[in-house]
């Protein structure tokens, strides 16, 4: 049986309410759950919340507009009532509230990475700088610039292909400046192995130490999946291609 928590919790990751939203939704919600309470007004909300009565009243109003609580008529004061919206269930709409955001974000970026490309020339790796450094966090975005920067060719070794959206965006802009993609892993899925081969990425089952991702031979990144840290470096040549290649003649074609 699913819990009021739980609901919580995932309101709060869609991240379409601020803090204070989430503060007043998460007591609302579970006073209305546990205590059968369904009618609030603004002061006994602030109280529970530790807010000033206005700061409540506008935070009120906001999660009103986002179609998630509704309110008796009237203007502010004692006889205003709030309460969680039972007309239907709020989460379709708001979902497409967030697609129509991204839609725009979308087509904003498209016209960002055009202007980029025009004010900004992209004529230096790290500003030509020799970099190896130790990381303990990021190394989804660390990966994603690794690939982003590939002019010829990106190997990788891992236990299995990667999941996260950002790593398959940057594969996937990869692939269309024709960078060769090879890929040594412990395990993949037939149906993922199918739909990376028809994009021109190369595959092959094997076991190789350590995790990487080298591009054009002299920018990388380590991943250790017990300590999620390792190393990353730029401009920075490495011997590892040799291995690699030993290690890919002999490991299973898919």
């Amino acid at each position: 049986m699913p819990k009021i928590e739980e609901l919580i919790n995932y309101l709060e990751k869609i991240r379409f309410f601020n803090k204070l939203e989430i503060k007043i939704l998460s007591i609302m919600l579970e006073k209305f759950y546990k205590e059968k309470k369904k009618i609030f007004d603004a002061n006994e909300i602030a109280k529970l919340c530790g807010m000033s009565v206005t700061n409540t009243y506008k935070y009120l109003y906001s999660l009103q507009e986002k179609g998630i609580i509704e309110s008796s008529k009237g203007n502010i004061g004692s006889n205003k009532k709030f309460w969680i919206t039972q007309s239907c269930n709020p989460i379709p709409r708001i979902l497409s509230k967030i697609t129509a955001e991204y839609i725009e974000k979308k087509k904003n970026c498209a016209v960002c990475e055009k202007l980029w490309n025009w004010f900004v020339p992209q004529e230096k790796i790290w500003n030509d700088q020799k970099v190896y450094e130790k990381y303990e966090n990021g190394f989804i975005d660390k990966a994603a610039l690794i690939i982003d920067i590939a002019k010829k060719d990106i190997i990788i070794t891992f236990d299995k292909f990667f999941d996260n959206i950002n790593i398959l965006d940057a594969l996937g802009r990869a692939v269309n400046r024709n960078v060769h993609i090879r890929a040594i892993l412990e395990q993949i899925h037939p149906d993922q192995s199918e739909s990376l081969r028809k994009i021109g990425i190369e595959l092959r089952l094997g076991k190789v130490w350590p995790y990487v991702i080298i591009s054009d031979k002299m920018h990388g990144i380590t991943y250790d999946p017990v300590t999620k840290s390792g190393v990353y470096f730029f401009n920075y040549p490495v011997n590892f291609y040799e291995k690699f290649e030993e290690f890919w003649k002999n490991s299973q074609e898919i």
